[in-house]
């Protein structure tokens, strides 16, 4: 059986999305999108695996099931051509840039989070999969934060933890990392890098083994969303993860450790969505509250998760829900 998906091959949330379920067997077939801006790294799939916008054709013909992350773009007619050749059509929303309705049905809904079960009751809830190195993590001394690309709204809350580190009373270490070919983070970069120096700014394309091999505290404010692939790595990893306590995190993270935001607000993208509001102050003292905390107890259940979410326990559950 082949399964095939349309992606770019870019270190973004959704191009690293389809790189894992590639390297673990489940797609076997990319029709990559050329990225107008980001690096493109097509060397991540075999030639034979690999189909660029002139061999679209052969790529729907080759495959049995089109597995689509989120949203395909511009490429919805093509989605109705396969499914009409009697391919089966499975679709990972991501219920903020979903379409909304869908432009055409899919035979199976895959929720990676439980709020995109919410907006798809009709969908089957599942859990993305996580491979990382796991090494204990003893005490909250160094805090690590993934910028990305910025996102819309800001919406991994790099603004307000920047904005938190003036009232942080505490000598932590905090690595704030930034995709270096993004005009507004680097606006942010020279706002705040020269002001704390506790702040060490990375803006470089860091390697997937790199990500979580060093700190303690994995701090995301995040504000909106279901899947939250960076948490869900760093937690792996054996850091503690503070996350914006806000649903879905909170069903599935240890919950002290979570940020209380201080209301919701919401934004239009394919639909309406809450918000978290975080305030940086607020932000300053629950960092200032977990500092030297041993946080062990935490770092041992991130194994025990990832133990239980492995691919090697989920692969079988995707193949037979790709496959029919």
């Amino acid at each position: 059986m082949n399964i095939g998906t349309i992606c770019y091959a870019t270190r973004s949330g959704l191009g690293i999305l389809a790189k894992r379920f590639y390297d673990h067997g489940i797609i076997n077939k990319i029709l990559a999108i050329q990225h107008p801006h980001y690096a493109n790294h097509f060397d991540w799939y075999k030639s034979e695996d690999l189909y660029l916008n002139s061999t679209a054709a052969q790529f729907s013909a080759d495959i049995d099931t089109l597995l689509i992350f989120e949203n395909a773009w511009q490429y919805w007619s093509l989605i109705k051509n396969i499914k009409g050749q009697g391919k089966r059509f499975a679709l990972m929303p991501m219920y903020e840039y979903t379409p909304d309705p869908l432009p055409v049905e899919p035979d199976v809904i895959l929720c990676p989070s439980a709020l995109d079960k919410k907006h798809y009751p009709t969908g089957i809830e599942v859990t993305i999969p996580v491979e990382q190195t796991w090494h204990l993590r003893e005490h909250a001394l160094r805090f690590v934060h993934n910028a990305g690309h910025g996102g819309k709204d800001y919406r991994n809350g790099t603004p307000e933890l920047l904005g938190a580190m003036q009232y942080v009373k505490s000598p932590i270490q905090l690595t704030v990392r930034m995709q270096p070919n993004e005009r507004r983070m680097v606006d942010l970069f020279h706002q705040y890098y020269a002001k704390d120096p506790r702040v060490e700014i990375v803006m470089a394309d860091v390697p997937d083994e790199k990500l979580y091999a060093e700190g303690d505290v994995f701090i995301f404010p995040e504000k909106f969303n279901g899947l939250s692939l960076p948490m869900q790595e760093a937690w792996a990893s054996g850091m503690m993860v503070m996350g914006t306590d806000r649903f879905p995190m909170n069903t599935w993270l240890p919950p002290n450790p979570l940020i209380p935001s201080v209301g919701t607000t919401t934004l239009t993208i394919a639909k309406k969505v809450e918000s978290s509001v975080i305030n940086p102050y607020i932000l300053a003292k629950w960092i200032d509250a977990w500092f030297m905390q041993d946080i062990m107890f935490y770092s041992w259940q991130g194994k025990q998760w990832a133990e239980k979410n492995s691919w090697a326990v989920w692969k079988p559950k995707y193949l037979e829900l790709l496959g029919g």
